[in-house]
């Protein structure tokens, strides 16, 4: 990804030496309890920042192990402020931003210790955020999986389907669940759970909070520190000085200490997300980060059929564009075949004819869509910096019987979105094959259904 100039200002490490797990710094250091840099005064640039006079009066006072930095505050205040090489469009190999790897090579002497695991997913990102490789992460420790983000899913889901269906994706991956639980942060619901059996599993050892990037650790962090409190008294400390949260990826930058269970106990410690590349959000710059933030429930959207297209009677020869960062070409498709779109509100559907070379054997083709004239597409700028739309995945399966549920859901990894697929064969051996663009690197899963009450008549 080649670099663009950015639209605030960038932070980085340079040189400075960020907290590891197990590791001991020097005492007479101190860290932003909200992002886990160490605390500076010498180069506003970098995080951990706090300006020479207040730094001097903190230190005083003693409250230096209470102190947001510069570049936290900023964040809380809606700033959208860059960390991390190869985010945003970001240069990988820009010396002075933390690279992916430090990140997670802060995790390694997790492996090799005993503890209890919080590993964090987002429900509208399950494949793009489960971090297959955890288990190289936190060995055989065991595992609370929590998933967040549940009170935006359609109205009238049954949480306890869902749960079900995230337990069985997570079989099979060798790791040792404890728990799983779905959690909203933001309302609450759920949080209870998971706080008792953080507390049932955890037997006297530390809880570390894991996750890709942006998927709301510290969101949960916060709930799970305002659950605890009502508790255990000794929590109501630790709820005051919550990790910074914050849309933008990669705003914990360390592994920060939270006595959560008392000054006495093993603490617990939020880490900094894990940056997966294979996301689209890793992609995105600072506005679009923003404007793709769901703000409310998913609702599905159905496009209607062209009427220029198979007479108006079949999406066969439609192309679909979901914001400019996903195109959809439906190749081959019974009649009765639909496209259910789930996704933030910014990212809007569209459909035309599916271009001639489409139906050519070709898979190096770019795409870069072209707006009309007075109107915005969701993701341009990053689709035309990073070399338009590739074929990231041709999708083909057997149509079959329906009942008004769909067949599969097609995820865009790191999109906060996905759609369905709703077909029904007029007799056996009729399949429906898609082809799905995205830029290059974002990766396209195919899976069984989310169940979310949603229902469509073909």
């Amino acid at each position: 990804v080649s670099a663009a100039a950015p639209s605030e200002p960038r932070y980085g490490t340079s040189g400075r030496k960020l907290p590891m797990i197990g590791s001991k710094l020097d005492p007479s250091l101190y860290q932003c309890f909200g992002c886990g840099a160490e605390l500076q005064m010498d180069d506003e640039e970098q995080p951990g920042f706090l300006v020479p006079e207040k730094y001097m009066v903190k230190k005083q006072h003693r409250q230096l192990r209470t102190t947001l930095c510069l570049r936290c505050g900023d964040l809380s205040n809606g700033a959208m402020l860059n960390a991390i090489a190869g985010q945003a469009h970001a240069a990988f190999n820009d010396p002075s931003l933390i690279s992916p790897d430090e990140l997670r090579e802060q995790l390694q002497p997790l492996q090799n210790q005993k503890a209890l695991v919080i590993k964090v997913v987002d429900i509208l990102d399950f494949n793009g955020s489960f971090m297959n490789r955890i288990r190289d992460l936190v060995g055989s420790n065991p595992i609370v999986l929590v998933v967040t983000k549940s009170d935006l899913l359609p109205k009238g889901t049954d949480m306890r389907e869902v749960t079900e269906w995230v337990r069985e994706r997570a079989e099979g991956r060798r790791l040792t669940i404890a728990g799983v639980h779905m959690v909203s942060s933001r309302s609450g619901e759920g949080v209870d759970y998971a706080v008792g059996t953080v507390l049932r599993e955890r037997r006297g050892r530390p809880v570390y909070i894991l996750g890709a990037a942006n998927v709301g650790k510290s969101t949960f962090v916060r709930a799970f520190l305002k659950q605890l409190k009502q508790q255990d008294l000794s929590a109501i400390a630790a709820a005051r000085h919550s990790p910074t949260v914050s849309p933008m990826p990669g705003t914990t930058l360390g592994v920060i200490p939270i006595p959560a269970f008392g000054p006495r106990e093993k603490r617990m410690f939020d880490t900094a997300g894990v940056l997966l590349t294979h996301r689209l959000n890793a992609l995105l710059n600072e506005s679009e980060l923003k404007a793709v933030m769901p703000r409310g429930r998913l609702r599905p959207y159905i496009p209607n059929l062209l009427e220029e297209v198979s007479e108006g009677l079949s999406p066969l020869g439609t192309t679909y564009l979901w914001g400019a960062v996903v195109r959809v070409d439906v190749l081959e498709a019974p009649r009765a075949t639909r496209l259910s779109f789930l996704g933030p509100q910014s990212l809007k559907v569209s459909a035309m004819a599916t271009p001639a070379e489409a139906n050519q054997e070709e898979s190096s083709w770019v795409y870069v869509p072209e707006p009309a004239e007075g109107t915005e597409m969701f993701g341009l700028e990053t689709v035309q910096i990073t070399g338009g739309l590739r074929v990231s995945r041709e999708v083909v399966f057997e149509a079959g019987p329906s009942a008004g549920q769909p067949m599969v859901d097609v995820a865009i990894s790191g999109l906060g979105g996905w759609f369905s697929v709703y077909t029904k064969a007029d007799h056996r051996g009729q399949y429906v094959k898609l082809r799905v663009w995205t830029p290059k690197g974002v990766e396209v899963f195919l899976r069984p259904p989310l169940p979310i009450p949603t229902r469509v008549v073909l």
